[in-house]
């Protein structure tokens, strides 16, 4: 994330109310801007979990919702739902954005440089 998007995310946590955002937990460098830098480690409650990137989209109330077309995991031979967080992780990884979460962020634990 950028350092503006790492304010707003702040924010948006001091300010109480409920919202979701979608986090990865692996990403390749090339999917970003430069300016995204900055990687966050928070912690909140799990919404929704996937094999890989969905295209989620925000919401007018603060939510946000999967693509249905993404609910296939490329390669069509496995849902793209994570029924369980600490089985999620495949030994063949297909896609370069994996593990998408949609997440509730209550706060943020560690912020690293890349």
């Amino acid at each position: 994330m950028s350092a503006e998007g790492l304010q707003r995310l702040e924010q948006a946590i001091a300010s109480g109310e409920q919202f979701d955002i979608s986090a990865y937990t692996q990403a390749e460098r090339g999917f970003f801007r430069e300016s995204s830098n900055l990687r966050a480690q928070i912690m909140g409650q799990v919404r929704a979990a996937f094999r890989s990137d969905i295209k989620s989209l925000a919401l007018d109330n603060g939510r946000r919702a999967c693509n249905m077309y993404r609910m296939q995991y490329p390669g069509h031979d496995v849902s793209n739902i994570c029924d369980d967080l600490t089985t999620c992780d495949d030994e063949e990884i297909r896609t370069g954005l994996w593990n998408e979460y949609i997440v509730t962020p209550l706060r943020i634990s560690q912020v690293d440089q890349l």
